[in-house]
C-alpha cells in the first residue's frame, strides 16, 4: 500500500485519558478521523494526476490504483488508514512517477498531494476538528 496517516495527538492525550477513565470508546472518534482525512486528501491527488505531464489514462492501471474508500487498520492502539497507491495492484508507477527515474523527471504534483507539508497540516487539521468535536460533545 501507499503511504499512511495516523492519529497522533500528544497534547490531548490527558482529553482521550479522561474519557477513556469515564468509559468512552475513542475507537470510533479515531476511525472518523482518518476516514475523513482520506476524503479530504483523496481529491487532491487525484487533481494532481489531472494536471499531470504523464498520461493516467494510457492503460489507467494508475488512476485505478488510488485508494478510495480504504478501510481504518489497527495495530493494537493504534489506528492507521492508506492513502495514495495500492502498489500491489497497479500503483506501483506511482512510485517512479513520484520519485522520477534516470530518464523521467519526478512530478512533483504528485509527489506533493502525498507526501507536501501542506496536505501534513492539512489531515493534522481535519484529525484535530473530529478529535476536539468529539470531545466537546463528550465532556
Amino acid at each position: 500500500m501507499g503511504n499512511k496517516f495516523k492519529v497522533d495527538f500528544s497534547e490531548m492525550e490527558a482529553f482521550a485519558k479522561r474519557l477513556e477513565a469515564a468509559g468512552q470508546d475513542l475507537h470510533p472518534v479515531f476511525e472518523k478521523a482518518l476516514e475523513d482525512t482520506s476524503e479530504a486528501i483523496t481529491p487532491g491527488i487525484e487533481q494532481a494526476m489531472d494536471g499531470s505531464q504523464y498520461n493516467f489514462d494510457r492503460t489507467g492501471r494508475t488512476r485505478n490504483s488510488l485508494l478510495k474508500n480504504p478501510s481504518v487498520e489497527w495495530e493494537g492502539d493504534v489506528a492507521r488508514i492508506p492513502v495514495g497507491f495500492d502498489i500491489n495492484d497497479g500503483g506501483l508507477a506511482s512510485i517512479f512517477l513520484m520519485f522520477g527515474t534516470p530518464t523521467i523527471p519526478p512530478d512533483r504534483a504528485l509527489y506533493n498531494s502525498i507526501f507536501g507539508s501542506d496536505v501534513r497540516k492539512k489531515a493534522a487539521d481535519v484529525q484535530k476538528k473530529v478529535f476536539l468535536d468529539y470531545i466537546r460533545k463528550a465532556l
